[in-house]
C-alpha cells in the first residue's frame, strides 16, 4: 500500500468530483467497475471547496493497494480512520474538517481516493494536510510504513533504477504521452546499465549523444535532453544524478524486488 498525492487543488470542485465519480477514467476509457462513495457527501465537499476564496482550495490523493493486496472492508475502514487521525490530528470530522472517500477498483486493484477542502470549518481558516517540506513527506512515509506493517503487507521499497515521474506525466493525458516517449529512452539506458556497458552518468550522456540526443543541461539530480528539434525535457531519477554509484544502484534495485517487512526496532523507529 502506498499514498499518492496529486498536484491539483486550485480549481473548482466539479472537475475533481466528476473524475472521482465518473464512468470514465482520466484517459477517457469506460471504467470496468463504477466508483463507490465510502464516506462523505460530494455536495457538501464541493460547497466547501467552491466557497474558498484562496488560490489553493483542496487536497486530493489516493491510498493505493498493490496487486495481491486485497484489503477487507474492516481493514479499509481502519485505514481511513487511521489516515484521518494522523493527518487531522486533534480535529473532529464535520466540525473541523471535511473529507470525501471514494473507492476505485477499475484498474484491478483497490484505490481509496480522498478529496478534502483546505478549510478548517469552524474557524474558516486554512487547513493543509500536505504542506511543502521534508517533514511532511517523512510523516506520510512513516504512516505508510506503519500501516503496511499492521496490515501484514510488504513495505514500499523504491527501485532506484526507475525514472522519477512528474505529476504531469503521471496523471495528465498529454503528460502520459510524453512520459511514454521518455520511458522508451530510459529502458534502453536501464538495459545498458544492467549489462555494464554504461557505468556512470558521463558514459550515459556520451551514449545519448552518440544517438543524436543533445544534452542541454546537467543538474545535480537530473539531465535535460532534446532530440530531433524537440523542446528540452528533463530526465530525473538516481541514474541521472550527479556522482551516482551505478553498482550500488543495481544492488539496491535487486533488493527492491524482494518483499521487505520491518523488524521490531524498525517498526518502533517509524511508529514513534
Amino acid at each position: 500500500m502506498l499514498v499518492k498525492l496529486f498536484a491539483t487543488g486550485t480549481g473548482q470542485a466539479k472537475s475533481a468530483i466528476d473524475y472521482l465519480l465518473g464512468d470514465k477514467d482520466h484517459t477517457g476509457k469506460t471504467r470496468a467497475v463504477k466508483p463507490e462513495i465510502l464516506e462523505g457527501n460530494p455536495k457538501i465537499t464541493a460547497n466547501l471547496i467552491d466557497s474558498c476564496t484562496r488560490e489553493h482550495k483542496y487536497n486530493s490523493g489516493a491510498i493505493a493497494f498493490r496487486d495481491g493486496e486485497k484489503p477487507t472492508s474492516e481493514q479499509i475502514e481502519k485505514v481511513m480512520a487511521s489516515f484521518e487521525a494522523t493527518f487531522f490530528a486533534g480535529l473532529k470530522k464535520d466540525k473541523n474538517f471535511n473529507i470525501l472517500w471514494i473507492r476505485h477498483e477499475d484498474k484491478g486493484n483497490t484505490e481509496l481516493h480522498f478529496l478534502t477542502p483546505m478549510t478548517e470549518i469552524s474557524k474558516k481558516t486554512r487547513l493543509n494536510i500536505h504542506p511543502p517540506g521534508k517533514k511532511n513527506l517523512e510523516l506520510f512515509n512513516s504512516w505508510v510504513a506503519v500501516t503496511n506493517q499492521q496490515l501484514g503487507f510488504a513495505q514500499v521499497v523504491p527501485d532506484p533504477l526507475k525514472r522519477a515521474l512528474s505529476a504531469f506525466e503521471a496523471k495528465i493525458p498529454k503528460g502520459q504521452k510524453k512520459a511514454g516517449k521518455l520511458e522508451s529512452i530510459h529502458k534502453i539506458l536501464e538495459q545498458r546499465i544492467r549489462n555494464g556497458s554504461i557505468q556512470n552518468r558521463d558514459q550515459l550522456c556520451s551514449f545519448l549523444e552518440s544517438k543524436n540526443v543533445t544534452i542541454t543541461r546537467k543538474g545535480k539530480d537530473y539531465i535535460s535532453i532534446c532530440a530531433e528539434g524537440t523542446k528540452p525535457v528533463r530526465l530525473k531519477g538516481s541514474i541521472y544524478s550527479e556522482n551516482s554509484n551505478y553498482q550500488q544502484i543495481l544492488t539496491e534495485s535487486s533488493k527492491a524486488k524482494s518483499p521487505k517487512f520491518l523488524n521490531k526496532d524498525e517498526f518502533l523507529a517509524v511508529h514513534s
